[in-house]
């Protein structure tokens, strides 16, 4: 019953790990917002799911910081504020496994029902927030980010088209 149970277990994983919030607007499984702060600074904010990591959260929270400049003809930014923070909540879980077994010739039907022990997981959902400043040459921080680096280097870690 336990390897069943474990492989069940480690397939529902696997196949929910597609499931972590992809790079979009504000929605019901995450995704991004911004807000204009003044003329060349914007709060931005990325929130994940249960299945997306604080580096991806942090990543696209940057990702549309750089975006947000890029169409503000910004080609430089520095990030004034960052902060990542976790929400974990423990879930439980049971597996119900039924068999049913009909016998044609005598017309008794017999029920299996077998429940596993529940399993307690942890979901951690991250939220990035950032604030960043664009600039234009010749008034460039030294610390500050190139736009179309950040936004191209992003994209190709995670696969992101146009």
């Amino acid at each position: 019953m336990k390897p069943l149970f474990f492989a069940a277990f480690f397939g529902i994983v696997i196949g929910l790990s597609g499931c972590a919030t992809s790079y979009k607007a504000q929605g019901m499984k995450g995704g991004f917002s911004d807000t204009p702060l003044a003329k060349n600074t914007y709060a931005v904010n990325f929130q994940g799911n249960g299945y997306t990591s604080a580096s991806k959260t942090r990543d696209f929270a940057l990702l549309r910081a750089a975006e947000i400049m890029q169409n503000n003809n910004y080609p430089y930014f520095i990030v004034l504020q960052g902060d990542t923070s976790t929400i974990a909540k423990n879930v439980e879980w049971s597996q119900t496994q039924q068999n049913t077994l009909i016998n044609s010739y005598s017309g008794v039907t017999r029920i299996n029902t077998s429940t596993s022990a529940p399993v307690t997981s942890v979901v951690s959902k991250h939220d990035t927030q950032v604030v960043v400043k664009g600039f234009n040459l010749p008034n460039v921080p030294q610390n500050a980010l190139s736009t179309q680096q950040i936004i191209s280097s992003i994209k190709a870690k995670y696969k992101i088209d146009d």
